[in-house]
């Protein structure tokens, strides 16, 4: 069903769970707008970033700044 898999593209809405409070976010935005941390995203596989990641938890890719 579309919308329920988190961090999945559904048609043109793109959204995942934010790595610091679990809050909803759009994928587009460099923030999360219910805690007001800046997200990273991976490259590679496009699930979101702890802050100070070195790889990707999800997928092992390296991480740039």
């Amino acid at each position: 069903m579309a919308g329920e898999d988190v961090g999945r593209k559904t048609g043109e809405d793109v959204s995942c769970a934010c790595p610091f409070c679990e809050g909803a976010i759009e994928m587009s935005a460099p923030w999360c707008e219910a805690c007001g941390v800046q997200v990273r995203f991976c490259v590679v596989c496009e699930e979101p970033l702890p802050k100070d990641a070195k790889t990707c938890p999800a997928c092992g890719t390296e991480c740039g700044e």
